[in-house]
Order: structure tokens, then C-alpha cells, then sequence
């Protein structure tokens, strides 16, 4: 795997942790899942704990690059797991 994609997965990886930390979507264990919770002060809390990170150099990468990636991850969560409707 090339360093640039390897770098996406490290971004990706990282986002959506921020976005279950958050509550921005939770976790289907059963079906490796995101699911949008659809609250907004926590996605503008993603997005300064996205920032805080960056800042405190616990993951190094340009801040806009890891904004970025927040919201394609955002983009992409529906509104139920398609595998269980308990979700």
C-alpha cells in the first residue's frame, strides 16, 4: 500500500473514532456499522477535538486534511445499520 493511501486510512481511522467519541454516530458491533446520530453541537464538538488533537501533536497531520476527513466520514453514515433494524 502506497504512503499516501496508508496516510487516508490513518485520517479515516482516526475520524471515526472522533465521531463515536463524540456522538456523532454509534458503533454496530455486529456488522462494523457507523450510524448517524444526527446532533449538530456534537459534530462541532468532532470537529474541535479533531482540532485539540492536531494542536497537541498527539497525531501529526495538517488540520484541514483531518477536517476533511470528518466530514467524508460524515458524509458517508446513514440513518440505520442496513444489516439490523435494531440499531
Amino acid at each position: 500500500m502506497g504512503k499516501q493511501k496508508e496516510r487516508a486510512l490513518e485520517l479515516s481511522e482516526l475520524a471515526r473514532s472522533i465521531l463515536v467519541h463524540t456522538g456523532v454516530a454509534t458503533y454496530c458491533d455486529d456488522h462494523n456499522y457507523l450510524r448517524w446520530e444526527d446532533d449538530k453541537s456534537a459534530e462541532r464538538y468532532a470537529y474541535s477535538l479533531g482540532a485539540h488533537i492536531v494542536k497537541r501533536r498527539q497525531f501529526r497531520c495538517d488540520p484541514a486534511d483531518l477536517k476533511k476527513a470528518i466530514r467524508t466520514e460524515i458524509n458517508g453514515l446513514l440513518e440505520t445499520c442496513p444489516d439490523c433494524p435494531d440499531c
